[in-house]
This record gives structure tokens, C-alpha cells and sequence, in this order.
């Protein structure tokens, strides 16, 4: 129907990002959302990102991206980023939303059938978008490069009763890890391979198929350097343009922004090159890339020195004299505990859309109050034990869910009608909490959240659609009709914040979303050395945000967060940080009643050697546990504390007051050392084992001895918990040293050596 200009950026890596416990905070938001197509209930969405001043009478280049998930699941917003860079610089950027296995229960054809319907539905509507028809590129990461290569490149899997008569095929893809290789030796095979021939992009490449720019890393195993180089080749055989670059050593994730963001940027720089040349974006000279990369710094919330918003320390406050415990605490204990407890597991679930793709949230708010509430009983609780075992076990400080975003009180709270004082007759249970930490010599901290989705409830919209929401009983409604949240309801909740302040008097404040109250206000009014994370500068979803205390230190979610780079920089620029992750199995960061996933916990040998690498790049864990809804703690937990114990008995002088270094540039194991320089601790891998893959172990070498390079003569080593001597030799000048087998209970041994 329309003259196509085929241009092609395939953009080879991983961008996982997506969704996290506390929700979408720090995710650019759409201008607008469009249904691009209905199967049954369903509707599929685009979410468009549209250029400072766009007008609909513009001929905007646009471009459409569709996430991955292995066509098993994802979601759009993992293309959020890039859309807001692309259209800060002059296109009109959409991601879309598409059915999946476990959204819907499809195959991969149903994937490649929608993304091929979002590429029509964008150019029959492009005059009332206000784009160019002949300039729409498709993207996409993983299996969502897959389909968008798929629109440009397959000649089956239309959807029944479309117009094939307007085309499907892209003027541009861009696409991140695009598993363009489904053969035997590609990315899912075994799920295609009936009719992987004629689904496979690498094989179904065509005369007119798009100039294609390949950016992957030389260790990227979703789509090998193999694959990348034949799809050059076949390229290069049809007379087509195609650019490859591999980017030396880095992995399949090296694009994901929470991992690098050097190599996210760069990418970014790499692809705004590519589009420049072929018109796409508005020209720039070799002098402006800096401007290119403070542009997509500013994407996400990252701050000037390209971290990623978590990683932020706006309005950095001074440590004050009597905390500088926190520096070297190394180990602290997460709670979630409240009516999320009971029942559902999280109180997200009144925020999230139904799995069917449906216009419906998974469950209703009214639902999840009239349910969770009463479920949660308390009536069985008792922290001294949690907290005996806790302290035995290594942590030095504990924080518990004062209030979470379902706005229940687990104290008798003066300013609020949703609490213990309705339910529970006004037990206070922080009190007894406050009490155990205390008792057990370590610091006391409470997790905070500044919205409230009781109190709120008349005032937002519990669906992230802009336009079309979902009320507090689960009504669909226009948005865009909301009223302001009234001042006086924020001042009722800075009111029950200070309230908790001023009953207990934390050492630490756990922001989870701010309010507008100011460090006199608080920390110098109820305790001069209380800390705060950096979670307090922003609102979920408010606009007025005023002023706000400032943070201390700050605090990466879950582990894929712990990126090297990041928390070396984070040492240079001498910010704090501490890594939240999750102790006990299950979804959510609250116990999951209607599963039982959360009895269990997660394999201890792999957290242990986690805290390694954490304690080596001068960070501490908040290790997260699940508490019943009867305030009893699941039998694994203290099975792990004890574990954890025997091994802090000699292993715990290699984890607190220490300090890191050349853990991965220099050795393939993490290393700590005394305060002095004078003691090296190397954290041997947990014995060998298939599963030690993953954040927990990259830069390890599995199978390999542990390697020290640049290290001084030695004159012992030794291991640390029998004190018998270790072999060791030199290579070329590199230490070397056998990976000893995994210790008693299966936990890593560590090995200190000394110099001349």
C-alpha cells in the first residue's frame, strides 16, 4: 500500500528491566496510550512517546518496540527508556503490549501474528499520529527483536480477517537481542522446531530486506556472535547494508541499563549514529555525543554521572557521628509483614493488570481490603525469637514494614482509621518489635511508605493507564477526571509518619516513597542520627513533593542491581548503598498464603557468596523474610539463621570491618581484606556446582582455580575456618589456588593469606 524505504538497526543485547516489587516509580510515562487491537477481552496497547511540540500535522519518523520474555511473558515497559530518548530527539516512539504464553496462554505465532497487526495499526492511523508512513521502524529486545524482525522478514503468520493489503513490513528495526536464529543451534528451537523454517528471520531473509546494524556482545549466547556474523553474510550475499559491531567480552545482558550503564549509553550513542545517518534523527556532530549521553542519562531518573535513579543520592546528607555503625554493619534484616501477608502476597496486586490482558486489575482494591484485613491475626507473634536468631546469625540491624502502601498501621495510630486500631484492638506490635532489636544489640529501622491507597482511594486511579483506570471497586473511569489528592491529606500522612518517628526513635528510616517534610521536622526533632535511604525524594505518582529530608545512603532493588561498575563508582563518588533482595522464596516481598511458596528460602550457599561481593565493593544487604500472617516465621528461616551462624563463628572477620579490592578486575573470587590491607580474605566459589550461574557468580569461572593477579608475595595461606595451611603457586606472576570443596552446610570456604 505505501512505498517502503527499508532501513534496519538491529541492536544485539539485553534490556530486562520491567517491573519490581515496589512497582513503576522512575519509569518515563506515555503521552498517550491507543488500543491497537482486540482479540475477545483483551486489548493490546501502544504506549506512545511523542517529540517536544509534536503535532499531528507533522511527518514524524516513528518506531515501534516490543519486549521480551522468551514469548512466555515481559512487559512494555521495558522499552520506556528508549522511547523517551528517541523522542527527546525527533521520533515518534511506541511500545506495545502483545499476548503471551503465560498472559494468555499462546505460542510464539500469536506474538509474531500481533506485532505484525501494531506495524499496520500505526501506518493506516499515521496521518492522526502525525507520522511519516514511509519512515515507521519496529524494535524490539529478545524474542520481542524476534517478531519485529519477523514483520520485516516472514511471509505466514498474519492474523485471520486483517487487511493484508496494508503492509506489515517496517521502514526500520530496532532490535535488542533479537533471536533471529531459531535452527537447531538458535534461541528456541525446541518450542518452534515443527515449523522453524519458515518462523526463523535468519532463514527468511529476503531481497528486500532492511540495512541491518548488529550491536552484540562477543559472549552473548541468546543470539551467538555465529548467528550475528551468517545474518552479515546472508545480508552481504543480497547486496544489503549491514553493520556488526561486537562488543569485546561482554555477555548477553551487557545492554540492560541495571547492569551498564557505560555500554547502555554506548549502545544508545551507537544506534543515535546509525538512525542519524539514514535521516531518521536530525543530524549532530561528533562534539555532541556528551550531549546525546546526558540526554539518556536523564531517562529513568539516572543523575549526571549515568547511574541509574536508584543508584541517586539527591540532596546527600552528612553521616552523622553516631552512625557511622551503618558503614560497616554489612547485614541487615528486611520484614514484610501486614494483611498483604494473609492472603495475596502483595498489596501490588491491586495495582496490576488481570493476567488475560483484560481492562482490570488482578484483583479489586475493595476486594483486597474486604479479604486481607481480618485475615491478619497476630496472634501468635513474638520477635524476640526472629531477632535472637537474626543477631546469632550475622545482622546488625533490622527494618521492618511500619506501614506499607495499603496504609495499615501496625501500631494504634491517632491519624489514620486503617490499622491495628480498627482490627486488632489496638495492639501495638512495632513496640515489641523495637524491643527485640534492642535486646539483641542491634539498630533499629522501619520501612515507611509515604502513599497510601486507603486514604488515597477516592483520589487515584489504581491502574497506570493515564486515560482509562480502574477505581477503588474496580469500576473502569475516564482518568483524566481525577481531583487533586487535598493538602490535608497529606498532612495526615506526615502526621503517622511522625508518629512512628516519635514513638520509637529509629536509627534508620526506610523510605519506600516520600512525603514533604524537611530534616528539622524530623530527624532533628525525634533522633539526630537517624539515617535515610534515597527513596524519600520522590512520590508515587504526586505531583506536589515539596521538600523532603535528604538522604544518606542508597539502595539498589534485588540483585541484578549489583553491577561492578556501579557500585565501584558508587565507592568513588563515596556514596553508601545497600542492596534489598529476597531471603524467602515467592513473588512478592510479603508472605504468599495462598501459595506457600514462602515456607522456603532460597538456596543459602548463594546468598552467603553474594554478601561476599557486596561486602568487597563496600556495600551492605537487607535480606528480606516473610512472616506469617500469625507472626510466626517459617521453620527455613531459622534452619538458615543457624547456618548462617556457624559460619559467621569464623567467618565473620572476613565480612565486617573490611575493606575490597580487585574483585573482578583482578581475581575471579571476591575479595576482602582487614582494615589495614594487611589480611586478605579470598571467598572461595561454594565447591563447583552447574548452578552457580547468575548474578551470584559472574566473573567467577566456574570450574577454574581461584586467580589473583597483582597481588604481593605471600608468605601463608590458610584456610579460615580450620586454620590448615592451603597450597598455592605462581603462574606467570598470577596466585593461584585449587577451589577448595564447599564447607559444612554447603556454605563457601574463605582462605586468608598474608605477605611478607
Amino acid at each position: 500500500m505505501f512505498p517502503k524505504l527499508h532501513i534496519s538497526i538491529l541492536i544485539s543485547a539485553l534490556f530486562l528491566g520491567g517491573l519490581t516489587a515496589t512497582g513503576d516509580q522512575g519509569l518515563p510515562s506515555a503521552d498517550r496510550i491507543e488500543i491497537y487491537k482486540t482479540i475477545g477481552d483483551v486489548e493490546l496497547k501502544l504506549h506512545i512517546f511523542e517529540p517536544p511540540g509534536h503535532d499531528t500535522s507533522h511527518k514524524t519518523p516513528a518506531i515501534v518496540f516490543f519486549h521480551g520474555g522468551g514469548w512466555r511473558g515481559g512487559g512494555y515497559t521495558h522499552f520506556s527508556g528508549q522511547c523517551e530518548y528517541l523522542a527527546e530527539r525527533g521520533m515518534v516512539a511506541m511500545t506495545a503490549s502483545y499476548r503471551t504464553e503465560k498472559g494468555h496462554g499462546t505460542t510464539p505465532q500469536e506474538c509474531v501474528k500481533d506485532a505484525k497487526s501494531a506495524i499496520r495499526w500505526v501506518r493506516a492511523h499515521a496521518d492522526e499520529l502525525g507520522i511519516d508512513p514511509n519512515r515507521i521502524a519496529a524494535g524490539g529486545g529478545s524474542a520481542g527483536g524476534h517478531m519485529a524482525a519477523a514483520t520485516a522478514t516472514l511471509r505466514k503468520y498474519d492474523e485471520e480477517g486483517e487487511d493484508t493489503a496494508i503492509s506489515c513490513v517496517p521502514d526500520a528495526l530496532v532490535l535488542l537481542n533479537p533471536v533471529a536464529d531459531n535452527s537447531s543451534i538458535g534461541f528456541g528451537h525446541n518450542r518452534v522446531k515443527e515449523y522453524w523454517r519458515d518462523f526463523s528471520p535468519l532463514h527468511n531473509i529476503g531481497s528486500d530486506a532492511p540495512p541491518t546494524l548488529i550491536l552484540t556482545g562477543s559472549l552473548d549466547t541468546a543470539f551467538k556472535a555465529k548467528s550475528a556474523k551468517a545474518y552479515k553474510e546472508r545480508m552481504s550475499e543480497l547486496g544489503l547494508r549491514c553493520d556488526l559491531i561486537i562488543y569485546k567480552g561482554q555477555p548477553h545482558a551487557f545492554f540492560n541499563r541495571e547492569r551498564s550503564e557505560k555500554m547502555y549509553f554506548q549502545t544508545l550513542q551507537d544506534a543515535d549514529t546509525f538512525l542519524t545517518s539514514l535521516g531518521y534523527l536530525p543530524n549532530k556532530e561528533d562534539a555532541d555525543n556528551k550531549e546525546i549521553a546526558e540526554l539518556a542519562a536523564k531517562m529513568d531518573g539516572a543523575s549526571e554521572d549515568g547511574l541509574h535513579w536508584r543508584l541517586k543520592l539527591s540532596n546527600p546528607l552528612p553521616m552523622p557521628k553516631e552512625a557511622d555503625w551503618f558503614e560497616d554493619a554489612g547485614l541487615g534484616l528486611f520484614m514484610h509483614w501486614g494483611p498483604a501477608s494473609a492472603h495475596y502476597g502483595s498489596p501490588w496486586v491491586m495495582r496490576r493488570q488481570a493476567k488475560d490482558g483484560s481492562n482490570r486489575p488482578m484483583v479489586i482494591a475493595k476486594e483486597y481490603y474486604e479479604t486481607s484485613m481480618g485475615k491478619f491475626t497476630a496472634k501468635s507473634y513474638d520477635p524476640e525469637p526472629w531477632m535472637k536468631a537474626a543477631s546469632k546469625a550475622g545482622f546488625r540491624y533490622a527494618v521492618l514494614t511500619s506501614k506499607h502502601h495499603d496504609g495499615y498501621t501496625l501500631w494504634p495510630s491517632a491519624h489514620s482509621d486503617l490499622g491495628t486500631q480498627t482490627y486488632l484492638e489496638g495492639r501495638d506490635l512495632l513496640q515489641p518489635y523495637a524491643d527485640a532489636v534492642r535486646n539483641n544489640g542491634m539498630k533499629l529501622g522501619f520501612y515507611f511508605s509515604g502513599v497510601d491507597w486507603w486514604l488515597d482511594r477516592e483520589y487515584m486511579n489504581y491502574s497506570w493507564d493515564k486515560e482509562k483506570g480502574w477505581n477503588f471497586a474496580g469500576q473502569p473511569f475516564d482518568a483524566q477526571t481525577l481531583e487533586a489528592l487535598p493538602m490535608d491529606i497529606v498532612e495526615q500522612k506526615r502526621q503517622i509518619a511522625f508518629e512512628v518517628m516519635d514513638r520509637y526513635r529509629p536509627d534508620l528510616w526506610w523510605w519506600d516513597s516520600g512525603l514533604p517534610v524537611s530534616l528539622e521536622e524530623t530527624a532533628e526533632r525525634y533522633n539526630p542520627n537517624m539515617l535515610f535511604n534515597n527513596r524519600g525524594n520522590f512520590h508515587h505518582g504526586g505531583v506536589k513533593k515539596g521538600t523532603y529530608p535528604g538522604a544518606h545512603y542508597v539502595t539498589p532493588e534485588n540483585f541484578h542491581m549489583v553491577n561492578w561498575e556501579n557500585m565501584k563508582l558508587l565507592q568513588k563518588l563515596g556514596r553508601k548503598w545497600e542492596v534489598c533482595m529476597n531471603f524467602n522464596r515467592g513473588k512478592g516481598w510479603f508472605y504468599e498464603g495462598r501459595t506457600g511458596d514462602s515456607e522456603h528460602v532460597g538456596g543459602l550457599e548463594g546468598i552467603l557468596f553474594a554478601l561476599a561481593r557486596v561486602r568487597c565493593w563496600g556495600g551492605n544487604m537487607l535480606l528480606n523474610i516473610k512472616p506469617r500472617e500469625d507472626g510466626t516465621l517459617p521453620e527455613a528461616n531459622y534452619d538458615a539463621f543457624a547456618k548462617m551462624g556457624r559460619w559467621m563463628e569464623w567467618g565473620a572477620v572476613s565480612m565486617f570491618e573490611v575493606e575490597g579490592t580487585h574483585f573482578p578486575e583482578e581475581s575471579n573470587v571476591p575479595v576482602t581484606t582487614s582494615k589495614d590491607g594487611g589480611i586478605w580474605y579470598l571467598h572461595a566459589r561454594p565447591g563447583e556446582s552447574q548452578w552457580q550461574k547468575g548474578a551470584f557468580y559472574e566473573h567467577c569461572e566456574p570450574g577454574k582455580p581461584i586467580r589473583v593477579n597483582n597481588v604481593p608475595r605471600i608468605t601463608s595461606a590458610k584456610s579460615l575456618r580450620t586454620g590448615e595451611a592451603v597450597p598455592f603457586r605462581y603462574e606467570a606472576g598470577t596466585l593461584m589456588i585449587n577451589n577448595p570443596s564447599a564447607g559444612p552446610d554447603g556454605l563457601h570456604e574463605v582462605i586468608e593469606i598474608r605477605f611478607l
